[in-house]
């Protein structure tokens, strides 16, 4: 589970996030016990920038969280939903005002997140596998890698920072990030797992960022 995240890209937690009647609630959380009343302490400590106690709050409620994910989105999604829920607790723990337990306003965060996952992926153009396939092997081609990136509006300097990337990692960096398609059908048409493209695609983002740093100033002379 996460780190504290950096600066959001995704909609906020709002209002709407924390049921607005306390009859929405079950009613354990309308009796504020003590570990609800410590609950309140660590998210106000989390909106405070407490990178403890959020990892506090993650260990606690990770499981229920991707439970949540799993039954809405299935095994392949429910972890990037995890992850975004935990990110909005992180940017948004002011919000929460204790009308409903923590866990209960994680739970309605949870269903926006896999909502929100479900409605990006039904904008997503459908593919065949075969269309997948010949996607991939036009990728081994340097002239169509090249079409393919320019055609996407990637500016030629990270072009020929991805075109430079191993294989693996060049055909993941093209078909997840730049393609848009899903981590299921990438780990299929590549012959593995999931996570293994996650650790794929993890390790092309670093070798870009490495390869995009700027150099650093020449030293002044005090000569």
């Amino acid at each position: 589970m996460p780190a504290p995240p950096p600066e959001p890209q995704a909609r906020g937690v709002g209002a709407h996030d924390e049921p607005a009647d306390s009859r929405d609630q079950p009613a354990h959380s309308r009796d504020q016990p003590a570990h609800s009343r410590d609950e309140a302490a660590l998210v106000e400590a989390v909106a405070e920038g407490d990178a403890g106690a959020f990892a506090t709050l993650v260990e606690r409620h990770a499981g229920r969280v991707l439970a949540v994910c799993r039954r809405e989105l299935g095994a392949d999604d429910a972890e990037d939903a995890a992850q975004e829920v935990f990110a909005r607790l992180w940017r948004h723990a002011a919000t929460f005002q204790g009308r409903a337990s923590l866990a209960t306003w994680l739970h309605r965060v949870a269903i926006n997140c896999c909502r929100d996952a479900q409605r990006k992926a039904a904008r997503r153009p459908r593919r065949t596998s075969t269309d997948v396939a010949e996607l991939a092997e036009s990728l081994a081609d340097p002239a169509a890698l090249e079409d393919v990136l320019a055609g996407r509006g990637i500016d030629a300097g990270l072009r020929a920072h991805i075109e430079a990337l191993p294989r693996p990692q060049r055909e993941v960096v093209v078909l997840v990030d730049v393609c848009d398609l899903p981590l299921a059908e990438v780990a299929a048409r590549q012959g593995v797992a999931v996570g293994t493209v996650k650790s794929r695609l993890h390790r092309a983002h670093a070798r870009l960022a490495a390869a995009w740093e700027p150099d650093p100033p020449a030293p002044t002379s005090h000569e």
